[in-house]
């Protein structure tokens, strides 16, 4: 594992939820790749999620859980959690699901790792 002022690097894996211009995609994703940065994550590989749904029975969520599940990255990166859904039942589902593979969520709305803590996150 690489280390960068005495911190190891995570890898991590961008999910970008946009429907905006392909130009403002890039500089979206790379605001979020800076932040993490930040934290010690390095976003190589991002998901694009351009669909107007915010349901979990979605392809492009299908799609992220397989790349999670390849066991190449170490963080999922999401600019806002409700971006994967904003329904609560379904994404305390979604955010245990992603736990239990051993993948931290880093919000980068709040700058910080996202757990089921039911009485304060979701």
């Amino acid at each position: 594992m690489e280390n960068y002022n005495g911190k190891e690097v995570l890898n991590g894996l961008l999910f970008v939820k946009s429907m905006a211009a392909p130009n403002n995609i890039v500089v979206t994703a790379s605001e979020c790749v800076k932040f993490a940065a930040k934290a010690n994550v390095r976003c190589k590989h991002a998901v694009l999620d351009d669909t107007i749904s915010r349901s979990v029975d979605r392809e492009v969520i299908y799609d992220l859980l397989d790349y999670l599940s390849n066991g190449k990255y170490q963080v999922l990166v999401v600019n806002d959690i409700y971006d994967i859904t904003f329904d609560p039942e379904d994404l305390r589902t979604m955010i245990d699901r992603i736990n239990n593979m051993g993948i931290i969520i880093f919000d980068l709305s709040i700058m910080a790792v996202r757990k089921n803590n039911y009485d304060q996150e979701c």
